[in-house]
């Protein structure tokens, strides 16, 4: 895509007069100089260079940085189940997927997330609900590999009793310290 041109100061875009005597090119010089930030009158060719680098920048692409390549960032982990759990709360048994997104796109943070069209929309919505179903069969089996005799109940008992720990753990640590500092 390419770059708009810059928008140049009004005097500049205007034809000089046809008896001129170079005043109006100097003073249209002056006002181009100014425009790129750069102190006039010079006799300087770091000036001059200055001034025909930022011109090239301007109107040709070489002279230009290259923009971001590539296709667009896939959304995370949880803004897919942020998503799928927005839009599942709107699909009802009668209610289409498109009316469900268009339904869910009304709420504040999706409004200010959308980027495509509720076609493109219901596309991210079934890789949204694939990519959560992906990463939940890699959890079961990281759980099968790690924890190959523990049910389900056993695992979510420990993690509990982990989180209880770590949360008497914190607050004996803030306790001690709150009693070392008096």
């Amino acid at each position: 895509m390419a770059k708009r041109r810059p928008q140049y100061p009004s005097v500049l875009n205007k034809a000089a007069p046809a008896k001129d005597g170079g005043e109006h090119r100097l003073r249209m010089l002056k006002v181009l100089f100014q425009h790129y930030g750069i102190s006039f009158p010079t006799d300087s060719d770091a000036a001059w260079f200055q001034l025909a680098l930022s011109l090239a920048a301007d109107h040709i692409a070489a002279f230009r940085p290259a923009g971001k390549r590539g296709a667009p960032r896939k959304w995370s982990y949880a803004e897919c189940r942020e998503y799928v759990a927005a839009v599942d709360a709107h699909l009802t048994g009668a209610q289409t997927l498109k009316g469900a997104i268009a339904e869910a796109e009304k709420s504040p943070l999706w409004r200010q997330r959308r980027t495509a069209s509720i076609d493109g929309l219901a596309v991210r919505y079934r890789e949204a609900k694939a990519a959560i179903a992906a990463a939940n069969a890699l959890y079961r089996r990281y759980r099968e590999i790690m924890y190959p005799a523990l049910t389900d109940e056993q695992i979510s008992r420990s993690i509990r009793r982990r989180r209880e720990l770590s949360g008497v753990r914190g607050a004996a640590a803030r306790l001690l310290s709150s009693t070392d500092e008096n």
